[in-house]
């Protein structure tokens, strides 16, 4: 049986998230609009704009999936960790990371150094849409990996067998190598003429050859 490690700070996670992006999404939403209205008259007012919008977007997209998981249920991912890195995320602070399934997780320190490395089996329950942590555990082989291994093995297989070339009728094949060697059309050997032979023409009568041959 798979014995999982639970984090009981996953929901607090979440409501932190929704209460931090959704004012900074809201604000700069705001100041972009106000923005906007002082282009019209102020062309240099588009850079302002610019950077307000920036941080709406970005802050939005977490915002919005930070309230869709507040009323979500945690599922499960289960496959192999295909990376795990570390990097900083502001200044000092300093973040971990795995990829699971295309999925990027930034876990506590002391679940990042107790997981697989790369290509280790893991099965990890998260929000869907923040990829908070709720819980993993280390599995030994994520199921359909040898499944779907074994698919892409017969599908080129598969595709092999249909670029081989067929032994075309009549043809010579190599048995060492499997092809088969067109052969071209023979041509036919030139037909040389034989040179005629022209007798030189005869003047005088009967009677002179006869004298002739005498």
């Amino acid at each position: 049986m798979t014995e999982f490690k639970a984090r009981e700070d996953a929901r607090h996670n979440v409501v932190r998230s929704a209460a931090v992006w959704t004012p900074i999404f809201v604000v700069s939403t705001a100041l972009s609009i106000a923005f906007a209205v002082l282009a019209l008259n102020s062309p240099g007012a588009w850079i302002s704009f610019a950077i307000a919008a920036l941080i709406g977007l970005l802050s939005g997209v977490s915002a919005l999936g930070a309230l869709r998981d507040l009323y979500a249920e945690p599922v499960e991912t289960q496959g192999l960790v295909e990376r795990k890195w570390r990097k900083s995320d502001i200044l000092v602070f300093r973040g971990h990371y795995i990829l699971c399934r295309k999925r990027v997780f930034r876990v506590p320190r002391e679940d990042y150094e107790e997981m697989p490395e790369a290509g280790g089996g893991i099965t990890i329950r998260h929000y869907p849409h923040t990829n908070a942590l709720v819980a993993w555990a280390k599995t030994p082989e994520a199921p359909g990996e040898a499944r779907g291994e074994a698919e892409e093995g017969g599908e080129s297989e598969e595709v092999e067998q249909k670029r081989a070339w067929v032994p075309a009728e009549g043809s010579a094949t190599d048995a060492s190598v499997g092809l088969a060697e067109p052969r071209l059309p023979e041509r036919p050997a030139p037909v040389r003429d034989e040179p005629e032979t022209v007798e030189p023409p005869r003047f005088g009568t009967a009677a002179d050859e006869e004298r002739d041959k005498r």
